[in-house]
């Protein structure tokens, strides 16, 4: 098995639900799930990075990545460029980021991580080269779920329970 060293998130319709709301002016509105941003915050306490890089530039993202302690890439039209400039700065090979995607603009950059997961309601596309599909929808809880599963796998779950004060599970 592959080491994990890094945790690459879209945002719209992985994070979120997908839709975007606007108000008046430049107000734009976006929902996040709270499970999934204590699993994302639980990755500072373990040592993993995360990063959000999106195609969309949303002050409500860069709020949200700031709130979580995450680096937020928007505005990104070529992800996988991106991508790579992110791992040869912080010296991760591809083969160790977990990333996370819904749709087709996240289809060539998640082929290059060696770990790749996706929300229930991800394009087909992505679902088929997924290591794993969550049964949430994106923005429902699915991104915690995803991390929990391959945290699972690489037993690092266990310590962010116990980050928690949890040190036995009853199952």
């Amino acid at each position: 098995m592959v080491k994990l060293s890094m945790i690459v998130l879209d945002v719209d319709g992985t994070l979120t639900d997908g839709k975007i709301t606007y108000g008046s002016g430049e107000t734009e509105l976006k929902s996040f799930d709270i499970k999934d941003g204590l699993a994302i915050k639980a990755m500072q306490v373990i040592g993993l990075p995360v990063i959000f890089l999106t195609g969309r530039r949303s002050e409500a993202v860069s709020r949200r990545g700031a709130e979580l302690g995450c680096e937020v890439f928007g505005n990104t039209v070529d992800k996988v460029f991106a991508l790579k400039e992110i791992c040869n700065n912080k010296d991760i090979p591809l083969c160790e980021v977990l990333f996370i995607g819904d749709d087709l603009n996240d289809y060539v950059a998640m082929k290059m991580c060696g770990i790749r997961g996706c929300p229930s309601n991800a394009a087909e596309e992505i679902r088929l080269i997924s290591s794993f599909v969550s049964s949430k929808k994106g923005g429902d809880g699915a991104v915690r779920d995803i991390m929990e599963h391959f945290l699972n796998q690489y037993e690092l779950w266990s310590r962010v329970l116990m980050h928690y004060g949890i040190t036995e599970v009853e199952r």
